[in-house]
């Protein structure tokens, strides 16, 4: 009998375990930045050629910076990402002035490089 009890409460404290768990998932926010984050096609006349980047959010997550990384070098071994100023109300960006990683392939290993 007091087997019996014991697993009666067992069984009792499993289902209440199990039907407790079963929440939905956690709704997942937007960044700072998500208008302007995505793949992007662009034309530069100074070298007369086409490229691929990507903008996504930076660590800080504020609606006044971006991440730029390069995206037509990724089989040549060499890409950069920098951080950019960007504005979301006229969904621009510009990089003067400051510091590019570079992320070279040495050895089957990425090695960053920053500069100005």
């Amino acid at each position: 009998m007091k087997n019996t009890k014991i697993l009666f409460i067992a069984l009792f404290m499993s289902m209440a375990l199990v039907f407790t768990s079963c929440n939905k998932d956690p709704e997942v926010g937007g960044t700072a930045v998500q208008e302007i984050c995505g793949e992007w096609n662009v034309y530069t006349e100074d070298f007369d050629a086409d490229f691929q980047i990507w903008t996504t959010n930076t660590v800080s997550n504020v609606n006044n910076k971006i991440l730029i990384t390069d995206r037509a070098t990724l089989d040549a071994g060499l890409r950069f990402t920098v951080e950019a100023n960007c504005d979301l109300g006229a969904k621009t960006f510009n990089c003067t002035n400051v510091p590019t990683q570079w992320w070279v392939e040495t050895d089957g290993v990425m090695v960053r490089d920053t500069y100005t």
